[in-house]
């Protein structure tokens, strides 16, 4: 929790403070955990997840790094055929073998790198290819969870599911930034803004 210029709020007792002002923390925890579950179930917050989804998976340049990598690879495994075949020819065979276990490292090095691009090229398509039932498939899970969970393992939920949330005293207007988990990228909506109603 922090204002909107990012300062933290501090809890102390039943209430967060900055300086002198304060607020209830029962009552901003609970009006936040009733919008969460508002945007849970919204429409709105599943089309916004949907199109983050979607520029996610287009904004990746995995194909070209993709392909980058492989042929770095097939130039290393040139150079250690090449190498290998000298290795009958000449007495230098020392000098040789140490380089081709340099060129050899180095091939382990970009094999890791092509398996990372790889599963970030699997991770963008599967993006791409989200839809809306997939989302609401996610969203219900998560709501089920919060549902079942104590105190204690909600806190832990709504860590995984909020960036952070941005408290504004003066205007009373709370601001809930997401970052929703999938088994591909965290996905962002546009921010949910809400304000915070205090008894008369």
């Amino acid at each position: 929790m922090s204002t909107p210029d990012g300062v933290a709020w501090h809890g102390d007792g039943e209430y967060y403070r900055i300086g002198k002002k304060s607020v209830k923390s029962s009552r901003l925890d609970g009006a936040v955990m009733a919008q969460v579950v508002a945007d849970l179930n919204s429409d709105l917050f599943v089309q916004e997840l949907v199109k983050s989804a979607h520029k996610s998976g287009i904004r990746t340049n995995d194909g070209a790094e993709l392909e980058k990598t492989q042929k770095s690879i097939q130039s290393i495994d040139k150079k250690i055929d090449h190498l290998t075949s000298l290795l009958t020819e000449t007495t230098a065979t020392a000098a040789i073998l140490r380089k081709i276990e340099l060129l050899k490292d180095e091939r382990i090095d970009l094999q890791h790198q092509l398996e990372a691009v790889q599963v970030s090229s699997r991770q963008a398509r599967a993006l791409c290819e989200i839809d809306e039932d997939d989302v609401r498939a996610i969203l219900k899970g998560i709501a089920e969870e919060i549902d079942e969970q104590d105190r204690d393992d909600l806190k832990e939920i709504l860590r995984s599911l909020i960036e952070r949330v941005a408290f504004d005293h003066s205007q009373m207007d709370c601001c809930i930034y997401y970052k929703i988990p999938t088994k591909s990228r965290d996905l962002v909506a546009s921010p949910t803004r809400f304000e915070l109603v205090l008894p008369p």
